[in-house]
């Protein structure tokens, strides 16, 4: 993943470490990552359907 967004690896940790301790500060790391999971799903599901004509949705 670092190296598709140019930056070093310590530096894709360390901002996931930044976004972990706002969102979630004492919870367990496994379910944060499931989360954040989710939530990129979810986003990449409503970035598609904003995309799609709604000639194609209403068939």
């Amino acid at each position: 993943m670092a190296a598709t967004h140019y930056c070093h690896p310590n530096t894709i940790r360390y901002r996931m470490m930044k976004i972990r301790q706002l969102i979630e500060p004492f919870g367990n790391e496994f379910v944060f990552y499931e989360n954040l999971s989710s939530a990129v799903k979810l986003y990449l599901l409503h970035k598609t359907i904003e995309e799609t004509p709604l000639d194609v949705l209403q068939k």
